[in-house]
């Protein structure tokens, strides 16, 4: 008898402990839809539509984000929609996003959340000059890492922005030899790290010659690339002075 009391009261404890453990997580979480309301001003899960200029996509973190441009403002939204929608786009191409503010639980504690705004739709409404570019221009492009070996996922952001700069360019002689049906582009790309950066380098480095009758430079081009404002300068390497002068 007194060994049946005995469990009864433990499972007794059990349950009140169960109870406990239930109300306390059900506070915890009205507390938290309370103050997500206040901080969205009841805005939270509604749905607003706006265009866009697609700059960037990152996935190297916990949360994917697109990064886009609005009225000279960046803007980072979290992919809650692309599924690899983001593949087929280019830096400069018109988008309209569907988004919404709702929290995002901090990786490794469930309990602290912040309110962000997520993407749940996007859709291309019209071709940058990336896209123009990649379309219509049929220059035979190679590129050459100096670093070898490395893997395409490292390969493909810089060949990204350095084709950027090719669609944008406004210097004569590029725009010419690539309007030219004659001939090839090579182009050597070198990625420098910190201690590179600091003596004079900019972050890319990519030397685009072209391959006709001769061998020619058409530009020493530094890519100097900011990811905490989302800008990227451009440098023009001058073989007279031996450092790289910015393009305006």
């Amino acid at each position: 008898m007194k060994k049946t009391t005995i469990i009864l009261s433990i499972l007794a404890l059990i349950l009140i402990a169960n109870s406990c453990e239930l109300t306390a997580k059900k506070q915890t979480e009205e507390v938290v839809d309370k103050h997500e309301e206040e901080e969205t001003g009841g805005q939270k899960d509604k749905i607003h539509t706006d265009t866009f200029e697609y700059f960037d996509y990152s996935g190297l973190y916990d949360y994917p984000f697109f990064i886009v441009k609005k009225d000279n403002q960046n803007f980072t939204l979290l992919d809650d929609c692309s599924t690899g929608k983001n593949m087929a786009l280019n830096r400069g191409d018109s988008v309209e996003i569907q988004w919404k503010t709702d929290s995002m639980r901090v990786a490794g504690d469930d309990k602290v959340s912040s309110m962000n705004q997520w993407a749940v739709n996007i859709k291309k409404t019209g071709d940058g000059k990336l896209s123009v570019f990649r379309k219509t221009n049929n220059k035979p492009r190679s590129y050459i890492f100096m670093e070898n070996n490395q893997p395409l996922e490292y390969q493909t952001p810089l060949i990204n922005e350095v084709e950027y700069f090719l669609a944008n360019t406004t210097d004569k002689n590029i725009r010419q030899y690539l309007n030219d049906e004659k001939g090839d582009i090579q182009i050597y790309i070198s990625r420098y790290g910190k201690e590179e950066t600091g003596k004079g380098y900019p972050t890319v480095t990519a030397r685009i010659d072209n391959y006709d009758k001769s061998e020619r430079t058409l530009i020493q081009l530094g890519i100097e690339l900011d990811n905490e404002i989302y800008e990227r300068i451009y440098y023009r390497f001058d073989k007279e002075k031996n450092e790289y002068i910015e393009l305006k």
